[in-house]
């Protein structure tokens, strides 16, 4: 038997308040010289001699703010973490799962891109400003501050939410696919995750719930099943829409982890993991499952953060901390 810790980010109005706050410092801080070449740089588009040269000069600016944040907020995310787990009352032979929400990995939208106006007339809902390719690096690095706490704390996993990002095209800037792809800690390093196959509206592609207003999805085809194990524990994860959105052959609707683990053979599953925004579960659902235990973190839908084992719901809304914590056994 094992006792699983759940420390799920809880995507509530305080936890938005601290989020805006760290923006709007990082902005007039460390982020102020670059975000005024940013913006010097979109006030002078018309004198360029091409789109080409105004894209790629913006582009490298971004990129260069993009790669402060992402630090910064590594950092600051691991600060309160750190916090929680220094107060958590625990054995070394527990296991603990962190857990942030979809979506928390994005660059800041300073200038409010697509907030007014689509391309069809509208705003694209739930847009994300991705973050460019080579971001991706920061979240491998040995010396992130997310990764170093599962070395601070041996017992620790983290699902780190996800992160929005894209592969610019330098030459013209088109077909520039999206990619939601989760991140993933445990053991001091990054662990090889997947990305989302299934889009849905709130991916911020979508201009109404009918209307695809930006066709840059790109979408993970990958058929390896998504597993980790971890201190004798095996877990099984998805993305938001990935966990309703797939058939199997009967026609019932099943997680695409369950598929997954499936087609290559999979069954010993301990803990199957939800990270979403906007993505509740009913009790009825569970049994489509690998596990008996599901263990979900959301950025959207109310409550946060949820543990199910078989017929028990444990809700983990907080309303003052940015972390909720909650524990189930395992046998």
């Amino acid at each position: 038997m094992a006792n699983i810790f759940f420390m799920p980010f809880t995507n509530n109005a305080n936890a938005v308040s601290w989020r805006n706050n760290l923006e709007t410092a990082f902005l007039n801080g460390e982020g102020k010289e670059v975000t005024e070449q940013i913006n010097n740089v979109r006030s002078a588009k018309k004198t360029y001699a091409s789109e080409e040269k105004y894209y790629n000069e913006l582009h490298d600016f971004k990129l260069c703010r993009q790669i402060k944040w992402l630090n910064h907020l590594l950092g600051k995310t691991a600060e309160i973490f750190d916090k929680q787990l220094e107060k958590l009352t625990s054995s070394s032979a527990d296991v603990i799962v962190a857990a942030l929400p979809e979506f928390f990995w994005i660059d800041i939208n300073d200038n409010h891109k697509h907030n007014e106006q689509g391309t069809n007339g509208g705003s694209i809902m739930n847009y994300h400003k991705p973050l460019y390719r080579p971001c991706l690096e920061v979240f491998l690095k040995g010396d992130n501050p997310l990764a170093e706490l599962t070395s601070k704390y041996s017992n620790l996993i983290f699902f780190a939410g996800t992160a929005v990002w894209k592969e610019i095209n330098y030459d013209d800037h088109t077909d520039e696919l999206m990619y939601n792809s989760m991140v993933l800690y445990k053991e001091g390093r990054y662990v090889p995750s997947v990305t989302k196959h299934n889009v849905s509206t709130i991916d911020g592609f979508f201009h109404d719930h009918y209307t695809l207003s930006k066709d840059k999805a790109g979408k993970d085809t990958g058929t390896e099943a998504p597993v980790t194990d971890f201190m004798g524990l095996r877990f099984t994860y998805d993305i938001c829409l990935d966990f309703k959105c797939v058939r199997d052959a009967r026609g019932n609707t099943v997680p695409l982890s369950t598929q997954l683990c499936n087609d290559n053979g999979i069954n010993n599953v301990d803990v199957n993991v939800l990270i979403a925004a906007g993505m509740p579960v009913s009790p009825a659902y569970l049994p489509t499952l690998k596990s008996n235990c599901l263990l979900r973190c959301d950025g959207l839908a109310n409550p946060y953060g949820q543990i199910f084992k078989n017929n028990t719901n444990i809700s983990l809304n907080s309303l003052s901390d940015l972390i909720s914590v909650g524990s189930v056994n395992i046998s």
